[in-house]
């Protein structure tokens, strides 16, 4: 099954693997960028900080961190898993496939076990160079790429991997359902899409934050590493009171009527808590996806 698997999809993994390559180059090249720009700045004083000091590069870095992993997991998702059952049905020739010696579920396993191990290979060697960008961004002197714990829990390579992985099981799942090769790359798309972004928008929402009050004279009760924060001015009477745009200061709070504020956030030291408990719900999905379309096969094929 290595063998045939191998021909009959050898333009998507070297697609692939060329894709991987380029952007894991390229991540490179900008970590190596930013390290050499933080070694500078902390010998001599960049005026606009390391991050200024990037020039065009800045924007290029950023853009190209967001989007690498997505990009490959998607295509992984549309291009390799969607059409890998659909196809089969769509031009009917799973009744000469499933025909042979080699029955319907060892068919499958074999698909999956070759094209899933060069999805995992491949996510993870590009979640390494992005993670080094990462590392290398975190490390800036005077913190000016604003790249703390918060900012790259998404780009944790444990969590970058799984969320591949749930894209290949989805596309899986997909195109049995469909078996249809156009449907099911579009649905697949979207789901992919939607579900990667409310995963990552939500996650930090998903423990218990942290609450506490303090004076108006004290400082800020949210912390400058919070994951996310909502501040509350208080009166006396521990109630809300409503202050105009631009009164931040103490003179001009108490001024309003505020005696306190309270604040409402993450703090960073759940940050490995956050990733397990994405990675897990990850694993989750993926295992619900791969079921869903090993019920189907075998119901298709009884």
């Amino acid at each position: 099954m290595v063998w045939i698997t191998w021909r009959q999809h050898r333009a998507a993994l070297v697609g692939a693997l060329v894709l991987t390559v380029v952007l894991s180059a390229l991540l490179l090249w900008l970590w190596q960028g930013v390290v050499e720009v933080n070694a500078a700045c902390s010998v001599l004083d960049c005026w606009l900080g390391a991050a200024g000091a990037m020039g065009d590069r800045l924007a290029f870095s950023y853009t190209s961190l967001y989007f690498a992993q997505p990009a490959l997991g998607g295509l992984i998702a549309v291009f390799w898993a969607a059409p890998l059952l659909a196809r089969e049905y769509e031009q009917r020739t799973y009744l000469l496939a499933w025909s042979q010696d080699v029955t319907p579920m060892r068919w499958l396993v074999g698909k999956v076990a070759v094209l899933g191990a060069a999805a995992v290979v491949l996510s993870a060697v590009l979640a390494v160079a992005s993670w080094q960008l990462v590392q290398a961004m975190k490390a800036s002197p005077g913190g000016t790429f604003a790249m703390n714990d918060s900012r790259a829990l998404e780009f944790w390579p444990p969590t970058q991997v799984m969320y591949t992985l749930f894209g290949f099981a989805l596309g899986l799942a997909v195109g049995m359902a469909t078996r249809r090769i156009l449907p099911a790359m579009g649905i697949t798309l979207v789901a992919f899409a939607a579900v990667r972004v409310a995963i990552a928008s939500t996650v930090v929402h998903w423990l218990a934050p942290v609450r506490t009050t303090v004076p108006v004279t004290a400082n800020s009760p949210d912390p400058d590493q919070a994951y996310y924060g909502g501040l509350s001015y208080l009166d006396s009477a521990s109630q809300p009171v409503q202050v105009p745009a631009g009164c931040y200061d103490g003179p001009c709070l108490t001024r309003h009527g505020v005696t306190s504020v309270s604040a409402v956030f993450e703090t960073v030291e759940q940050t490995a808590t956050f990733q397990w408990t994405e990675v897990i719900s990850y694993a989750v999905l993926t295992a619900v996806c791969a079921g869903v379309a090993w019920a189907l096969v075998r119901r298709a094929t009884r």
